[in-house]
């Protein structure tokens, strides 16, 4: 069913080419159509504003000497005004205070954060979730049962605002520069490329399953999708059960250390 609504997706993106192919496709142009199709059945799932995507991803900076696999999870609800990002704050240890070539204070202040982050999951548990219902702003740390209404007070949650992060796929495919079209068991692959950026596509049993785009500045950016689903996951929204507490009084500590990592 996957495979016949991807081919069906595709027949539509190259609709106006039909009257100009009269010819049967070829299995290599199929190939390309099933391709073509889940591209768009996922752009699709994204661009509607509602959705559920778990997925880990790796960053890469060559430049940089950073690098780091983060365990995510997005909940987009359109219809209820809802975003929501969850994160693993080992994760964020792991990869945010991996940097080669910074300046002396930058390691200092980074070896801070890192002590102090380090602490945090002892006392909220690994996940971390950054949420917005309607115009209200909330942290919960589901292992610890807590939540809080003035978390965002923090440098750390202010400046990101992460719950509004958008999963970075480019979904756009210039057809003429697809290098490569594979088929390997349940797997289809595409692998696009304009110069020194590429874009590489996987989709598993017609799902959605793997992203590679690598850009000309030497930043690689990876996904390996665990789910995703054009419904949003409302128990990630809740609170019940959960302890309120607060956490906007640490907002004057860590301005000091934002402070000092400026300099």
């Amino acid at each position: 069913m996957k495979k016949l609504l991807a081919v069906l997706l595709a027949a539509l993106v190259l609709l106006p080419f039909a009257f100009t192919e009269a010819a049967a496709l070829t299995p290599e142009e199929e190939l390309e159509a099933e391709a073509l199709g889940y591209i768009e059945q996922a752009k699709a799932i994204i661009e509607s504003g509602t959705f559920t995507l778990k997925a880990k991803m790796r960053y890469i900076d060559n430049n940089r000497g950073t690098r780091g696999t983060v365990s995510v999870v997005w909940i987009y609800d359109k219809e209820n005004a809802q975003k929501l990002y969850e994160m693993d704050i080992k994760d964020i240890v792991n990869t945010t205070f991996y940097m080669q070539g910074a300046k002396f204070i930058e390691r200092v202040t980074l070896f801070i954060f890192k002590c102090l982050f380090q602490i945090v999951p002892l006392l909220a548990g690994r996940k971390v979730r950054g949420f917005q219902v309607g115009s209200q702003l909330f942290v919960s740390f589901p292992q610890r049962c807590m939540y809080s209404s003035d978390a965002f007070e923090l440098p750390y949650f202010r400046d990101m605002g992460f719950y509004e992060i958008l999963p970075l796929f480019d979904f756009y495919i210039d057809t003429d520069n697809i290098i490569e079209v594979k088929k390997e068991g349940n797997r289809v692959s595409l692998l696009y490329g304009d110069g020194d950026y590429s874009k590489l596509f996987e989709f598993t049993d017609g799902n959605f399953s793997f992203y590679r785009e690598v850009q000309p500045n030497g930043k690689i950016e990876e996904a390996c999708i665990d789910s995703l689903s054009p419904i949003a996951d409302q128990s990630y929204f809740s609170t019940k059960g959960m302890m309120k507490i607060r956490l906007g009084w640490l907002a004057v500590p860590f301005g000091w250390l934002e402070k000092l990592m400026a300099r």
